[in-house]
């Protein structure tokens, strides 16, 4: 392609480039090539880039229907994401009832502690009141269902009998309170 350009400063593939037709698999491998090559930058950039070597009949429009397709340029732009919130249950949204009426329970740990001149594990059972986020910590010795048991019995000697106790359903939780379960029943008979 000849032009204008005869005694400009740039280099002599920009004043006579090559032509390549719009729909055709060379002019697609060139555009994913210099896509590439100027990392996803977008259509102007790589037409620009693309013109200093080659000229692509109609480039915008092969450019934009290459560019569709590149799944990282579609990733990057992709609209977020819109977290949906469902209704709080009424046990938390109801704070006339007294503190650690209605409960949440999990376990944490280990912490290392100092006991004498060795180091213990020891773990912790979480109680949170569920509408005004009240905390109550109780420190348990392991993680198994005796030790979660106790510590429960403990938490409802100082706070009273929670009506609701919501947990993650661990596996210490979900044991405790089949073995509840079954000493109320045995009780009760």
């Amino acid at each position: 392609m000849g032009g204008c350009l005869q005694h400009s400063p740039i280099n002599e593939d920009a004043k006579h480039p090559a032509i390549v037709p719009k729909h055709h698999h060379v002019s697609d491998v060139i555009i994913q090539h210099y896509h590439l090559l100027c990392g996803h930058s977008g259509l102007e950039h790589t037409l620009s880039m693309i013109r200093e070597k080659y000229w692509i009949v109609q480039a915008r429009i092969s450019l934009r229907l290459v560019l569709s397709k590149c799944f990282d340029c579609k990733r990057r732009q992709a609209s977020l994401g819109k977290q949906k919130m469902a209704s709080l249950p009424e046990d938390r949204v109801r704070p006339s009832k007294p503190p650690f009426t209605n409960v949440g329970v999990d376990c944490f740990g280990p912490m290392f502690v100092r006991h004498g001149r060795s180091t213990v594990k020891r773990y912790g059972v979480l109680f949170t009141c569920l509408s005004v986020r009240a905390v109550h910590i109780k420190v348990v010795h392991s993680l198994d269902t005796d030790a979660f048991i106790n510590a429960l019995r403990r938490f409802i000697s100082r706070r009273g009998h929670p009506q609701r106790i919501r947990s993650d359903n661990g596996g210490n939780v979900v044991k405790g309170e089949q073995e509840l379960r079954d000493a109320f029943r045995d009780w009760n008979q």
